[in-house]
């Protein structure tokens, strides 16, 4: 595997393991592990830290795992590199992201008269300790409180909205010393908003939970880059520095980032549809054969003849050739 490009003898993108952050995970990993070890701590904090090291494990793995395919009707074969399916990876967030905004793209779509319209709804920010975890409980505490807000101000007559979705976005702010949570919403609706209603209804909604948010919605006609821009935040959490991410993982864990509302019921959930490359079959369960391997047990399938000859890779849903040598592979080419 070439570290700084990422890429394997197959020509294709590993993960972010082998993209340089192998030591950043680890150190992660080192610092969940300590904070485990270091005093008891309640069932739900435990979970959640679990959940944590769970998620940094498999994003180790991401793209040095293959499995390999076998249709045994046209005997054709082919190599699929694994992914790690985590929110937090970096290669894993672009590919859910295209996949959800392709999905959404189509229940957003308006009818005659509607226009979609999107929002930013913002809280107060938390203030951290320099403790993770207790920074990670209080941030988790005010995402649960923001998604309770919005819940209720669609319950108020001020709300003109019908179907819609929202991304949570958490700023992190780390020479101000705060993290801040903001909420985007694309909502489809007719007329226009009462903006100074509106903001009388959020204010007052947080002011009975003890908050006094003063900054206005923001409401804008989105444009045709609107999903776009609204779901690329749930890509960025890699950015973040290893404290940061460690309270935005935990204060997020088991939460949904991109939730759809008003009758829109969209998730990045989903597999591949697997089909042979080779005569177009589609899988059966009876005449496809498959088998996990590391990335040194794939290439030695490769490089053997005429086994696994064909490099695939999934790209937002979607099965793409990266590489192909044919029925034949040439030892002398491949070892070059």
């Amino acid at each position: 595997m070439d570290s700084e490009g990422g890429r394997d003898f197959l020509g294709g993108r590993g993960g972010v393991g082998g993209r340089g952050g192998g030591d950043r995970l680890d150190t992660l990993q080192i610092t969940v592990e300590k904070t485990l070890g270091s005093k008891e701590h309640p069932e739900f904090l435990e979970n959640i830290l679990l959940g944590i090291l769970r998620s940094l494990e498999r994003m180790k793995e991401c793209g040095r795992r293959y499995r390999l395919w076998h249709h045994t009707v046209c005997d054709s074969r082919w190599v699929v590199r694994l992914r790690c399916e985590q929110r937090w990876c970096p290669v894993c967030a672009q590919v859910r992201s295209a996949r959800v905004r392709e999905r959404y793209s189509e229940a957003l779509h308006g009818g005659k008269g509607e226009r979609l319209y999107h929002i930013v709804l913002t809280t107060i920010p938390v203030r951290f300790t320099g403790d993770w975890v207790e920074d990670l409980l209080a941030l988790r505490n005010q995402v649960g409180r923001l998604q309770s807000a919005f819940r209720r101000l669609r319950q108020r007559k001020v709300w003109i909205g019908g179907r819609g979705v929202y991304s949570v976005e958490v700023v992190y702010n780390k020479g101000a010393g705060w993290f801040h949570i903001h909420m985007h919403v694309l909502v489809l609706a007719r007329g226009w908003w009462d903006l100074d209603a509106l903001h009388k209804t959020w204010r007052e909604i947080w002011l009975r939970m003890g908050c006094d948010v003063r900054h206005r919605p923001n409401v804008d006609v989105a444009d045709k880059g609107a999903l776009k821009e609204v779901l690329k935040y749930v890509t960025k959490h890699w950015e973040l520095d290893g404290y940061g991410l460690l309270v935005v993982m935990g204060a997020l864990w088991n939460k949904r980032l991109i939730q759809g509302f008003g009758g829109v019921r969209v998730t990045d959930d989903g597999g591949v549809e697997v089909v042979c490359p080779g005569c177009g079959a589609p899988y059966d369960g009876v005449t496809f054969n498959w088998r996990d391997v590391t990335e040194e047990e794939m290439r030695q399938e490769v490089l053997s003849g005429v086994y696994w000859a064909d490099y695939w890779e999934v790209v937002e849903n979607r099965l793409v050739l990266r590489r192909s040598w044919g029925r034949k592979v040439d030892k002398t080419f491949m070892s070059a």
